[in-house]
């Protein structure tokens, strides 16, 4: 029995040393710099769902020209469209990012995709992995290091359990708290605007024109929102269901839920919401903090 626990703790370790392994560093990095690549495309996107959009409604309130007024309007409706041409490219971006974590997470738990539940879904080919890790291959490693909490103390399949919550953890957290600042900016828009166009007490043509710059800005606020709300409510549930599943079953007996949790891990970071990476950072340290925490105190009651 001793003799078994002592490997088990040596097969745990191992999944701490894989991670920092050089090629799986590098796997990380590129995924955050995938991630990253879709963040700046957000930028754009609100470019053109909100900044456009509030120009066109400060020019409408300066100026009462028709010809203008009608450009304006055929503008706000022309960033609808390429706002949706935008969310196509960030999507591919989103999946290129979770094809690299997804890389990362099997062969540093050493999953073998024995998944019974789910088809596999699509994943990154080897050409696609090699050709974005050479595009990010310069960009700086350094914070990509112990990318997991050291769980080593457990027994492997727990330990692997744990990495998988901390992940569940830190969307959790950094979502709720950005979904409140998202509800704020855009209530403070919307209400911006429409003051607005009632303070300058607009004829009926320029009101229309003015309010016309609210179906981007409104589409974007709306999605945003409605897609964080997913996001919570999803991560909510999901990690209340793989707490109840690990109160009834031993560690041993963990690996089939493992195995499905990763697929369940993957869809959704293919489609979840992009956070601003200078959001994520505001909180990096003390949320790692609070995590490596977590680990040691758990480690400790474990032993």
């Amino acid at each position: 029995m001793e003799e078994s626990s002592r490997h088990m703790d040596r097969r745990s370790k191992e999944i701490f040393e894989r991670q920092n392994m050089p090629g799986l560093v590098a796997a990380q990095k590129t995924a955050h710099n995938c991630y990253s690549v879709g963040k700046i495309l957000s930028v754009f996107l609100v470019v053109t769902s909100v900044a456009v959009p509030v120009a066109i409604n400060v020019v409408l309130s300066l100026f009462d020209i028709d010809i203008l007024n009608g450009c304006l309007i055929f503008a706000s409706f022309l960033c609808l469209i390429v706002s949706e041409f935008i969310r196509t490219r960030i999507k591919k971006w989103k999946f290129y990012g979770a094809g690299m974590q997804q890389y990362f997470d099997e062969f540093v738990f050493g999953l073998k995709n024995s998944c019974k539940k789910y088809i596999y879904p699509q994943k990154l080919s080897l050409y696609e992995r090699l050709k974005l890790m050479k595009r990010f291959d310069k960009r700086n490693d350094e914070s990509f290091h112990d990318w997991y909490s050291d769980f080593s103390a457990l027994p492997y399949e727990e330990a692997v359990y744990q990495c998988q919550k901390q992940n569940i953890r830190w969307e959790m957290s950094a979502k709720k708290t950005y979904l409140v600042v998202l509800i704020i900016m855009s209530a403070a828009i919307i209400i911006g605007i429409v003051i607005n166009a009632i303070l300058q007490r607009m004829n009926v043509w320029v009101m229309v024109a003015v309010l016309s710059t609210l179906v981007p800005v409104a589409t974007f606020l709306y999605n945003a929102i409605k897609k964080l709300c997913e996001d919570v409510k999803s991560r909510n549930s999901l990690y209340l269901h793989i707490e109840s599943i690990e109160e009834k079953h031993s560690p041993e007996e963990l690996w089939d839920e493992i195995e499905e949790l990763q697929v369940e891990i993957f869809d959704y970071r293919k489609q979840a919401y992009l956070v601003p990476d200078w959001f994520h950072k505001l909180f990096r340290h003390g949320k790692q903090k609070e995590e490596d925490n977590y680990a040691e105190n758990l480690s400790k009651e474990r032993r």
